[in-house]
């Protein structure tokens, strides 16, 4: 089973494109349940916002975050998961 995620789509990131700084951003992740994720974050280069536990969708946990970035650059993001056996990243 994979995470899910498309950044193209309105129901995992709003708005679409890229960010004006200070503008609020709303990610939709879903994480198997079988992974038992404790924690989950999005992160870039010295920048990090933490993704909370919202909800169950069949075999999925989903998880939202709300964040807006503190100044005007390229981030490259990852997904930052972790679970009973470690950490690990989603780029």
């Amino acid at each position: 089973m994979n995470i899910l995620f498309d950044s193209r789509r309105s129901e995992y990131k709003e708005p679409f494109g890229a960010l004006r700084v200070g503008e609020r951003c709303r990610l939709r992740l879903l994480i198997p349940a079988a992974c038992r994720a404790r924690s989950a974050s999005w992160a870039a280069e010295g920048v990090s916002f933490p993704l909370e536990r919202a909800a169950a969708e069949g075999p999925y946990d989903v998880w939202r975050g709300e964040f807006s970035l503190p100044e005007p650059g390229l981030y490259l993001y990852r997904f930052e998961i972790v679970d009973e056996n470690g950490a690990y990243a989603l780029y």
